[in-house]
């Protein structure tokens, strides 16, 4: 009976182990093309700024749970049902202010996949408000 529990357990599970370690990957392989765009869009390398963040996630408490650790961090975090899927929950916020540099998005990207993987939540990205007026074809 316990070996059925918890192999209920493991397909309630949002996210696996080897999935959080791709999107981590993913996360920090693709810095070096966002830092290039937002730099074609005016945004300095090493400036400062608040980041926007994405997560997804199975229930109301995961999300809850997620909202409630970034809120921790001194981030602002809501959740609210998915507009693409109704049986999904969105967790949205901001960070206080971060680098635009390479090492200290990596290490941000991947603190953020390991808290979204304890929560049972996907990160799915982050953005920064660039000036819309001068903004790249790349972006678009």
């Amino acid at each position: 009976m316990w070996i059925l529990n918890f192999n209920k357990i493991q397909e309630r599970r949002f996210i696996t182990e080897d999935f959080c370690n791709a999107i981590s990957q993913n996360q920090v392989a693709a810095l070096p093309k966002i830092l290039r765009v937002l730099k074609k869009n005016n945004v300095i390398e090493s400036e400062i700024r608040n980041l926007q963040f994405f997560f997804y996630t199975n229930t109301a408490g995961k999300a809850k749970l997620l909202s409630e650790e970034l809120q921790k961090k001194e981030y602002s975090a809501e959740y609210k049902i998915a507009a693409h899927n109704k049986k999904q929950f969105v967790i949205t916020g901001r960070t206080g202010e971060i680098a635009l540099e390479q090492n200290t998005l990596a290490k941000w990207a991947k603190e953020m996949c390991a808290l979204g993987f304890k929560c049972d939540c996907e990160f799915d990205g982050w953005g920064t408000e660039i000036n819309q007026d001068n903004i790249s074809n790349e972006v678009r």
